[in-house]
């Protein structure tokens, strides 16, 4: 960010609840998207961390993340969810981990 936004003025207050949701979903979708590029089939992206780290909400994060995998099955991508439901590898149609239960 070079500069901040002009609405990050008092007045606003009341709409940061939303900017920061907005501001949360554009981080997760970012460390998604460098997740697929590292293509490490080993390693799986941890929703409970990034949660942890940002969020601290599981019922947003669960809508959050229903909205980044419907993108992501529209793009080609398949998915694989792990570890109880805390993390997921991504990976091409057909290409599941082996190691992915």
């Amino acid at each position: 960010m070079e500069s901040f936004p002009s609405t990050l003025k008092p007045e606003n207050s009341e709409n940061f609840g939303k900017e920061l949701y907005d501001q949360w979903e554009r981080q997760f979708r970012k460390e998604i998207y460098l997740y697929i590029l590292k293509r490490d089939p080993r390693d799986y992206f941890d929703f409970d961390d990034f949660n942890k780290r940002t969020l601290n909400d599981k019922v947003a994060m669960g809508e959050m993340t229903g909205r980044i995998l419907t993108e992501l099955k529209e793009l080609g991508w398949d998915w694989t969810i792990c570890y109880g439901g805390t993390g997921i590898y991504i990976h091409a149609p057909g290409e599941k981990p082996a190691h992915a239960w």
